[in-house]
């Protein structure tokens, strides 16, 4: 009797002691991100390079939106405007999370997310429809990457970046019979996207994340309306956090003549406080330690994974 009275202890003190060591290992375990993989798209995977180049003292891991505690880059303030993740706006275990840097797609969309902490945004659209703070951080964090990845040297060559949903359009066709252009899959690694972007002489983008990484380096880019779309928010909402009014092009222009191309480098104004906007991002990121992940999480009593 005694041994098992004894057996019982030892497997209590155990089990406690395990419960303990998870439930610290939870606290301490890393930052839990989430960004758009819906489909492979370079501008959704930025978070990871600038995580891991600006805070390298932070752990990160990638989860689903349920479980994320810091959601950023992209238009992904619109999910919350959608039936499939409407109750994450109300779930009391899981509804305290940060936003940074995200922007919204439609202008129709005015929704609020209760006990989330919106910390910047991408441009003054979001910041207005949200009804948020006017000192609010603004600018997508794309435009850092410039800091993170070094300038390649210039090439000759003309980008093509068209959105996922452009890869395939026919209008393309010309740019592949003409050795001036690059036609650029977003579904390729971002590292390889982005030095191609800063040795680039132009960039023609219906990618918003071509024209902010383009504005990154300098390199002069216009937005280039393949498919004749007419909501250009996301973009106008982008521009609106640099000061400057978005340039559309399409197939109106002929787009293979020389002298064409040549003015619209000369059209292109680079972002004159640039290296403030990226300062203010930066800055606006709320952690730099795991312990400051640890205090967020015990005040807001995110320690489930």
């Amino acid at each position: 009797m005694l041994e098992k009275i004894k057996a019982s202890m030892i497997n209590e003190v155990k089990s406690n002691k395990e419960f303990i060591q998870k439930k610290i290992s939870n606290i301490d375990s890393p930052l839990r991100c989430y960004y758009w993989s819906g489909v492979p798209n370079f501008g959704d995977r930025l978070m990871p390079l600038i995580i891991n180049h600006f805070f390298p003292k932070l752990e990160i891991q990638f989860v689903s939106l349920d479980n994320a505690e810091l959601i950023g880059v992209g238009s992904l303030l619109t999910f919350f405007d959608g039936w499939r993740f409407r109750h994450l706006l109300y779930d009391g275990k899981n509804n305290a999370r940060i936003f940074w840097g995200s922007g919204m797609l439609n202008p129709e969309e005015n929704i609020k997310i209760p006990n989330s902490q919106i910390i910047s945004v991408r441009g003054k659209l979001s910041q207005e429809l949200m009804k948020l703070d006017s000192e609010i951080t603004l600018g997508d964090p794309g435009l850092l990457l410039s800091s993170v990845i070094p300038k390649e040297t210039t090439s000759s060559e003309i980008l093509i970046i068209p959105h996922f949903q452009d890869y395939n359009n026919k209008k393309l066709e010309k740019f592949k019979r003409d050795n001036r252009f690059e036609i650029i899959d977003v579904r390729n690694k971002p590292e390889d996207i982005i030095k191609k972007i800063s040795s680039a002489t132009l960039v023609l983008s219906s990618s918003l994340h071509g024209l902010i990484i383009a504005d990154s380096y300098n390199v002069p880019n216009m937005l280039y309306n393949i498919s004749g779309k007419t909501n250009f928010f996301k973009y106008d909402d982008y521009y609106s956090a640099t000061n400057r009014q978005k340039i559309v092009v399409d197939d109106s222009f002929n787009l293979l003549d020389e002298s064409i191309l040549y003015n619209f480098t000369k059209c292109y104004h680079p972002i004159e406080n640039l290296e403030q906007i990226k300062e203010n991002i930066v800055r606006s990121f709320p952690f730099t330690t795991m312990q400051d992940v640890v205090e967020w999480r015990k005040v807001n009593k995110r320690t489930r994974k």
